[in-house]
């Protein structure tokens, strides 16, 4: 096969009968640079590069806000009444998942609460059931799809809920465990990627989604690394396995561990490697909990183009020596926007335009939205894609998630 040095662009032949693993490093004879060489792999299973190709369009187009069955699928573009079927079914879960919540919970309170058994967990797990086993038609799926950014809607509309004086209880001892685990995480991951022979570009991807708040990221940091479309869905798929287990299980071990609302919803919002598994979680736990979660993940989140900043510095101090990185641009592109709306609303409310009274005839609203976000996230978790993770990337990934949850929640038990 030809290669090309990335930094004199003299040309070589290598065998790369030579590559016994996904790469190669390839030292110049000219200019002495290090560079990557990725072996050229033919024979690659049709069924991962199907999965793979429709979790990255599935994920790009959501962040766009465009319909996300229809673009993974290459159909036409649909119109609005398209979406009315998926959003009727998605009211009428919410529906009845909050009927069935409060009536279980009027027949033993205690066993509810003591199993953090309510709407939220049924209507996880009635999507992810109704996904995996039975299957749901396409042109609902248009329509149940909007859950995801409805869920970015109330986190929005909960900086209502917060003055500047609430946001600032999280504290400096909150803001440095945030900013510890972040950037701990990113570094942690990176080291294991290096340890277990994973590519730059590889580990580059893993560690943004780690570090942050998982799927989000991983598509931020991906361009800056040059990440291919198998990286990329292996490292969202390793995130959404270890964000499921984490989901279901942080509220057990929340309350085996005896943690307050306050010390649960930090835990969520710092351990749990996805946005909308944060909230679920939370909100298992309990109201309270739910929002301090808000408040960890949202300050979480603020991190996502520093990572990126970071993890682009990295990247081309191992790859491409010469390479400039345009950080003001890198910073505005990657800023999410969603946070923007939470924190002008957050000075809606410092400014006493909304008060106590008001939020309380709103947070119905922000309880049904985060309601279709998680019927969104059951009936879009397809069991059979994760068998794409494996490799010494996933592993890589694996112990980073584990790490930084174990942590996390002992740091958090001793000092909040």
């Amino acid at each position: 096969m030809k290669i090309q040095c990335t930094r004199c662009n003299v040309s070589y032949n290598l065998d790369d009968r030579k590559i016994n693993r996904d790469f190669v490093k390839v030292k110049c004879t000219n200019c002495g640079n290090l560079f990557e060489v990725r072996k050229q792999r033919i024979n690659v299973e049709p069924e991962h590069r199907r999965i793979a190709s429709e979790i990255i369009k599935e994920r790009i187009q959501t962040r766009k806000g465009a319909d996300v069955s229809a673009s993974a699928r290459g159909s036409a573009r649909i119109g609005l009444i398209d979406y009315l079927p998926g959003l009727f079914v998605l009211l009428i879960l919410t529906w009845l998942a909050m009927l069935l919540g409060g009536f279980l919970k009027s027949v033993d309170p205690d066993l509810m609460s003591r199993y953090h058994l309510n709407y939220v967990l049924i209507l996880l797990v009635a999507g992810m059931t109704w996904r995996n086993l039975i299957g749901i038609p396409d042109n609902l799926m248009h329509g149940i799809s909007l859950g995801r950014p409805l869920l970015k809607i109330g986190i929005i509309i909960m900086g209502l809920r917060f003055g500047l004086g609430a946001v600032a209880t999280i504290g400096i001892v909150g803001l440095i465990i945030i900013a510890f685990f972040v950037f701990g995480s990113v570094a942690l991951v990176l080291f294991l990627g290096k340890k277990f022979d994973v590519s730059d570009s590889f580990s580059g991807v893993l560690a943004s989604a780690v570090g942050i708040c998982g799927v989000s990221a991983a598509i931020a940091a991906a361009p800056v690394v040059k990440a291919r479309d198998t990286e990329i869905a292996s490292s969202i798929i390793t995130i959404i396995l270890w964000g499921l287990i984490f989901l279901f299980a942080f509220p057990y071990m929340g309350s085996a561990f005896g943690l307050t609302q306050y010390q649960f919803g930090a835990w969520a919002g710092t351990g749990i490697l996805n946005s909308g598994q944060v909230i679920a979680s939370a909100s298992i736990y309990g109201k309270e909990a739910r929002d301090i979660a808000t408040l960890y993940n949202i300050v979480r989140v603020i991190g996502i183009p520093f990572v990126v900043l970071f993890i682009a510095f990295w990247y081309v101090g191992r790859e491409a020596r010469g390479e400039k990185v345009a950080a003001g641009e890198i910073i505005l592109s990657k800023f999410p926007i969603f946070v923007i709306g939470f924190f002008v609303l957050v000075l809606v409310r410092s400014f006493g335009l909304v008060t106590d009274a008001d939020y309380k005839l709103i947070n119905p609203i922000v309880d049904w939205f985060f309601a279709f976000g998680f019927v969104a996230i059951g009936c879009n978790t397809l069991l059979s894609d994760l068998r794409v993770a494996g490799g010494s990337a996933f592993w890589a990934g694996s112990i980073a998630a584990l790490v930084k949850a174990f942590a996390s929640l002992i740091l958090i038990k001793l000092l909040l």
